[in-house]
């Protein structure tokens, strides 16, 4: 069974797919699979037969239980549907982003826990998030508001509930951890469609919630971005920076080769 401490151990550079730029993806998008994982560890004491669902997601068990292999993001998704309807749990996303230690996301987490402020912590979300997932790319912007938006690359957002749930409401703790106190968005947006949000999703989000949206965007005060993080510490912020420089530089390499 996959452990819950491994889902989102970060992926040596040499394990990763290729890629030219950090914001240009191949046209195959792979993540790390840590959400199709939790959602396995999740899933399998109550569904014995959860494995026969990652066949039908075209995931092959063994490539699921390595917490280095890289899972095709379509396929992630289509597992997390699976999972989510035979349990059946219309919120799987969010509950298993509700669930997790934030430090599982793995390098990235310590990436942000160790800047200055939010706005820093989240630019770098925009530059290193295809790291952890290259068919969701994020971009942050703190043009009066202060804006996280999800675009989806080469996947298709259609089909895609409970991946971009898990990430809108990771993101959300993640800000709230980083500095330390009960910060709340202005609005969130998702571009599907539900019909009611339930009281303890209302809860966690402490806003509006705006569903069929042209938009996948979480929306901040003017004033958030400057927030300090508790846990800023510039000596390891540098040094986590050039990893992740390099990991994005070997990636450029392979895809030349």
């Amino acid at each position: 069974m996959v452990g819950a401490n491994r889902l989102f151990l970060p992926v040596k550079a040499n394990e990763m797919r290729s890629d030219h730029d950090s914001d240009k993806i191949g046209a195959l998008p792979t993540a790390t699979g840590g959400i199709a994982r939790a959602a396995y560890a999740h899933a399998t004491p109550s569904l014995p037969d959860v494995g026969s669902l990652v066949k039908r997601a075209g995931i092959a068990l063994d490539q699921l239980e390595d917490p280095g292999y890289r899972i095709p993001v379509e396929r992630q998704i289509t597992f997390l549907n699976l999972v989510a309807e035979r349990l059946p749990d219309e919120f799987l996303g969010f509950h298993l982003a509700r669930a997790i230690d934030l430090r599982e996301i793995g390098l990235l987490y310590y990436v942000l826990s160790s800047s200055d402020t939010l706005g820093d912590a989240l630019r770098r979300v925009q530059r290193y998030s295809s790291v952890q997932n290259e068919g969701v790319l994020t971009k942050y912007r703190d043009g009066g508001s202060v804006c996280v938006s999800l675009h989806y690359n080469a996947v298709s957002r259609r089909s895609d509930r409970h991946q971009i749930e898990f990430f809108v409401t990771t993101i959300v703790r993640l800000c709230r951890q980083l500095v330390a106190r009960q910060l709340n968005p202005v609005r969130v947006k998702l571009a599907h469609r539900r019909v009611e949000v339930p009281a303890d999703m209302a809860a966690c989000f402490g806003c509006e919630l705006v569903y069929g949206s042209d938009v996948d965007e979480i929306e901040y005060a003017p004033s958030s971005g400057r927030l300090p993080i508790a846990s800023a510490d510039d000596y390891l912020n540098k040094l986590l920076l050039k990893y992740c420089e390099e990991v994005l530089a070997s990636r450029r390499i392979k895809a030349r080769s």
